[in-house]
Order: structure tokens, then C-alpha cells, then sequence
């Protein structure tokens, strides 16, 4: 049996950053709220706050890779600086995961569902922590 793990989950952006919580035992995530930033930095107040509700014992963050396997350095840096400074403030281990079609299967929800814009980097988030549950974190029988 697997142990429950809550996992909070961040889809990076530099206007935008989506977050989503998951666990072990149903691998399965839900939307919290799209935070505004300036240049990639968030409120860290509100992080805080999700943090001390939450409980998380993970924090993952979507690397956004290009969908040839290029990146954008300069999101990438700034992602990789957002995932260190979460895991420095928090002292929560974080892990980086591969989020190259999480922005665009989202961009397809919003639309099936009729999504606010802002509910989109939320439901990025969700995939990107489901993603991570299915690779870590799936009963082996």
C-alpha cells in the first residue's frame, strides 16, 4: 500500500502561476488557484498560506520544455529559480517535471469546458501533479 503524500503542484509562468494539490493514494489532483507575478515572482505570502493548508510533503514545478525538446532558457531559468526559492523558503523538497504538453492539453480543457483563462494555468497545474503521481507513484502489483 502506498503512503498518502499530499503533492502541491506549480505550472510556472512569468504573468501566471497556476497551482494544483494531489495525492499518492488516488493520483488524482485538483486546481487551487492561478497566482499573478511580475517577471515570474509570485506573492510568497499566498504560497505560504497554501503551504500551511495544504501541508504538502512535495512541491512540483513544470519544467517548460519546447515540444522538439529545445527549451526557452530563459523560462527554463526562471522556472529553476522559482523551484530553488520555493524549496529554500519552505524547506519542502521540489522536483522539476517535464511540462512540454500540460499549457496546451489545458488550452483544450478550457475550451471542451468553456474555461476562465486563469482557470487554465490551474488545471496545467493539476496535469503536471498527475503526471508526477502516475511516473512516481503508481501501485506495482
Amino acid at each position: 500500500m502506498l503512503e498518502n503524500m499530499t503533492v502541491m503542484g506549480f505550472d510556472f509562468g512569468l504573468k501566471r502561476i497556476g497551482v494544483a494539490i494531489g495525492n499518492t493514494i488516488t493520483c488524482k489532483g485538483s486546481p487551487l488557484t492561478t497566482l499573478s507575478a511580475i517577471q515570474g515572482v509570485p506573492h510568497w505570502q499566498t504560497i505560504e498560506m497554501l503551504i500551511t493548508e495544504w501541508h504538502p510533503a512535495l512541491l512540483v514545478v513544470g519544467a517548460p520544455y519546447e515540444k522538439q525538446g529545445g527549451t526557452d532558457q530563459f523560462i527554463l531559468h526562471c522556472a529553476k529559480k522559482f523551484a530553488h526559492k520555493l524549496q529554500t523558503r519552505y524547506q519542502i523538497k521540489v522536483e522539476m517535471i517535464d511540462e512540454r504538453y500540460t499549457s496546451a492539453h489545458a488550452r483544450e480543457i478550457k475550451k471542451e469546458h468553456k474555461l476562465h483563462q486563469h482557470t487554465v494555468d490551474s488545471v496545467a497545474a493539476v496535469l503536471i501533479i498527475e503526471d508526477w503521481l502516475t511516473k512516481n507513484h503508481t501501485a506495482h502489483p
